[in-house]
């Protein structure tokens, strides 16, 4: 449960430690996608409060080189996350990711509302999204369960969209 902070941390303001932990977190993010991705650029800047638009393109390039996640989204819902995008569908993008990427890692529990939307608000949990997908995509011993979780969600896609936490 929210305790009444603001979801969206604004971490210029914060104490060095928290600071400290999004440097670190940005810095382990692009170490991960160096070698792998040419675009988009992972740079400090943009990670420091990456975008849903970013984690997006990220997830698109890192499904065509690994094909980790190959037909999870729908293409209008890839178009439907940007800059234009309500508030709703960019949250049920972030919440599917975030949906397959723990299925695929074998968790048991799906992780719960609060926790997908903190984490589509706070950089420090973007980029450790960012890097559970890295780490998903290119790790052989997960292989088998990132495709056994792609192909549960395509075989139960309905024509709507659904919540992944019922359709996995």
């Amino acid at each position: 449960m929210n305790d009444g902070r603001p979801i969206r941390r604004d971490y210029h303001h914060e104490s060095l430690d928290l600071r400290t932990q999004l440097h670190v977190e940005v810095c382990k993010t692009q170490q991960l996608y160096a070698k792998t991705l040419s675009q988009p650029r992972l740079t400090a800047d943009v990670l420091r409060n990456p975008s849903a638009t970013l984690i997006r393109d990220v997830f698109v390039e890192v499904c065509r080189l690994t094909g980790c996640g190959a037909g999870l989204f729908l293409d209008e819902e890839l178009d439907s996350v940007g800059v234009h995008a309500g508030v709703d569908k960019t949250t049920n993008f972030l919440q599917k990711l975030i949906h397959f990427i723990a299925l695929a890692t074998g968790e048991l529990q799906p992780p719960e509302e609060e926790k997908v939307r903190i984490a589509s608000f706070d950089a420090l949990q973007k980029n450790r999204l960012l890097q559970d997908l890295h780490v998903l995509a290119t790790s052989p011993d997960l292989q088998k369960m990132w495709i056994q979780a792609q192909t549960a969600v395509i075989e139960h896609r309905k024509p709507k969209v659904e919540t992944p936490g019922l359709v996995l």
